[in-house]
């Protein structure tokens, strides 16, 4: 990945923390080694906002967190994704679900996505379109940064059930991450960094302190 680009999600990333602190969505990592890391998220419940789709006689709703982004992919519902990056050795890892608790309310028309991610081309499913849900947690590589393996691991705090006009929302979450057998190495810089760079993944990595910087 170009290092420009994985600077600027960088950058987002900070400035969405920042924006979602009111929000108290906590993502921090217990504990972490040269190959592994546990990751525990807690979440407050989600704010709802209706909005009125042109042609239908009622309201539909979606939940969020102020200064977190939705999904917006076709025939999925609009929830929230919380996205944190972390840095093991090699391209591939392991991951586990741990300690979920959840908690159900019910949800009314709740808005899906249909083909163009606007207010005007969205609709709210009751079955007919085959609904779809995100997993609780996807981790994926998103390329080197001087030389440094990053990751990003995504939650989706909210799944929605349109048959039922129900929704379940995470309350606290435990995920455990370890890099494939084949990689055995301290994550590294191989490339110099600099000390404004330095900063950056350390306040972003789930796991920077952990890192072995080139500075």
């Amino acid at each position: 990945m170009n290092k420009k680009l994985v600077f600027g999600v960088i950058t987002l990333l900070l400035l969405v923390n920042w924006l979602a602190a009111a929000e108290q969505v906590q993502v921090n990592s217990v504990s972490s080694s040269s190959t592994s890391l546990v990751v525990t998220a807690t979440f407050p419940e989600p704010q709802r906002t209706s909005c009125n789709l042109p042609g239908s006689k009622s309201a539909s709703s979606y939940l969020y967190y102020t200064g977190w982004p939705e999904i917006r992919e076709a025939g999925y519902p609009r929830v929230p994704v919380i996205t944190k990056l972390f840095s093991l050795p090699g391209q591939n890892i392991n991951f586990s679900i741990k300690n979920l608790a959840t908690v159900q309310t019910a949800a009314e028309n709740y808005l899906y996505n249909e083909a163009a991610p606007d207010e005007t081309s969205a609709s709210s499913i009751t079955g007919t379109a085959g609904p779809k849900n995100t997993p609780w947690v996807e981790v994926s590589y998103q390329g080197l940064f001087r030389g440094l393996p990053l990751f990003a691991i995504h939650f989706y705090p909210v799944k929605v059930d349109a048959q039922n006009q129900r929704v379940e929302y995470i309350k606290t979450i435990t995920v455990e991450i370890a890099a494939a057998a084949a990689a055995k190495a301290v994550p590294a810089a191989t490339q110099t960094i600099s000390t404004t760079e330095h900063s950056f993944l350390n306040q972003v990595l789930l796991n920077g302190t952990a890192v072995n910087y080139k500075l």
